[in-house]
C-alpha cells in the first residue's frame, strides 16, 4: 500500500511540474481587449512577471515586475540578512 501511494504521490508530482513549466513561459495568463475605434484598439496582457499593452498598430509597451525572490538574494549576498532563532 504505502509503495503504492508513493508511486501515486511521485506521479502526481511529475504532473504538477509539468503543469507549471508549461504554464509559466506563457505570456498570456489574463488578457483584456479594449475595442473603439480602428485606431485606438489596444490588448492589455500580463502573467506573473510583466504587464504588456499593445495597440492595434503591433506597439507594444511592457513593464516588468519587481521580483521578492532577487531582493532576498541581494540582501544574503550584502550580508545584511541575520538568522534569529
Amino acid at each position: 500500500m504505502t509503495a503504492a501511494l508513493e508511486i501515486v504521490g511521485f506521479l502526481l508530482c511529475l504532473v504538477g511540474w509539468a503543469i507549471i513549466g508549461a504554464t509559466l513561459p506563457n505570456n498570456y495568463w489574463k488578457v483584456s481587449t479594449v475595442h473603439g475605434s480602428v485606431i485606438t484598439t489596444s490588448t492589455l496582457f500580463e502573467n506573473l512577471w510583466r504587464s504588456c499593452a499593445e495597440d492595434s498598430t503591433g506597439v507594444s509597451n511592457c513593464r516588468e515586475f519587481d521580483s521578492m525572490l532577487f531582493h532576498v538574494y541581494l540582501e544574503l549576498l550584502s550580508g545584511d540578512f541575520s538568522y534569529n532563532r
